[in-house]
């Protein structure tokens, strides 16, 4: 397996076998988290607060606004409080009209970590959304690893 030009240019093979191994493992890390809060049972909450709220996009010269949820759900019979956000929109209107669908009162779902019922989501996160992109440079991780490898045991 070739070695990559890249690296053979800026590090040896200890170096970017090193480098492709810390990827590897903060992405694992990343990806099992993601895998983990997609098994969370979930269970019926209500809504007890909305808050809708600007936010200065990054790099974007106009606003976003952010619908925030406060929320109460029952586990075991204890009762449990999480705060998420719902969702974000360029207008305020779209987010006050969802913040209007989620009145105080409102029945969710809520994921919730069952060794830790305060840990919960309502929506899946970004690490979710995330995975293919975790997945691929994780694979991209083990093949540069691979070379590396290689390029080690050649005497490179």
């Amino acid at each position: 397996m070739p070695r990559s030009k890249l690296l053979a240019k800026s590090c040896s093979p200890r170096t970017g076998l090193l480098w492709s191994f810390i990827v590897f493992a903060v992405v694992s890390v990343l990806c099992w988290k993601a895998i983990d809060q997609m098994s969370w049972p979930v269970t019926t909450g209500v809504v007890t607060n909305t808050f809708v709220h600007k936010r200065q996009g990054y790099k974007k010269p106009s606003p976003e606004y952010a619908l925030n949820l406060e929320y109460e759900f029952s586990v075991d019979d204890k009762k449990h409080v999480g705060f998420d956000e719902l969702g974000c929109r360029r207008h305020k209107e779209d987010t006050e009209r969802m913040a209007d669908e989620h009145k105080s009162g409102t029945e969710i779902s809520v994921h919730y970590n069952r060794a830790n019922p305060e840990e919960s989501y309502l929506k899946y996160t970004m690490f979710m959304a995330m995975l293919p992109i975790f997945l691929t440079i994780e694979g991209f991780a083990i093949w540069l690893g691979l070379g590396e490898w290689s390029a080690l045991v050649r005497g490179e």
